[in-house]
């Protein structure tokens, strides 16, 4: 009896060469050069960069998401809490359709400006609307206890 030698399935690859997708025939896939490519003599390139499917590609997606998220989130915060000036800044800059990075910059330069007004009020006297709360509750603290 002759035994029966199990089918072996071929090994299926993320991504064809160059030469084998202009040319439409099957890859063996990498290390460079296939087996077409050494047979036929051609170039044999494989360009990662190219395949969606790859663990590269996704990651740089991903990281285009998560900064495009991060300035979206920084705009965001500027028309929430931001001054007067910076707000009307960044909508006349939104209505002139300028482009994400753009916006971002014309938040970044109001950030810089507010940072150095909080820098100026942290080494001054304290005028925040907690302390005088504080202080007022304190003094009439003290007008009832007399």
């Amino acid at each position: 009896m002759s035994r029966v030698q199990p089918k072996i399935p071929n090994k299926r690859i993320s991504s064809a060469c160059s030469s084998c997708k202009k040319g439409k025939c099957k890859c063996s896939g990498p290390p460079a050069p296939c087996e077409s490519c050494a047979r036929k003599g051609r170039e044999c390139v494989f360009e990662i960069a190219l395949d969606g499917r790859r663990k590269e590609s996704a990651k740089a997606a991903l990281d285009a998401i998560k900064a495009k998220h991060g300035a979206l989130e920084s705009l965001f915060n500027c028309l929430q809490s931001g001054d007067d000036d910076a707000v009307s800044s960044l909508v006349n800059a939104i209505r002139k359709g300028s482009a994400l990075p753009d916006l971002k910059k014309v938040v970044e330069e109001h950030q810089g400006i507010v940072g150095a007004k909080e820098r100026e009020v942290i080494a001054g006297p304290s005028t925040s609307l907690q302390h005088q709360e504080v202080t007022e509750e304190f003094e009439g603290d003290i007008h009832e206890n007399s």
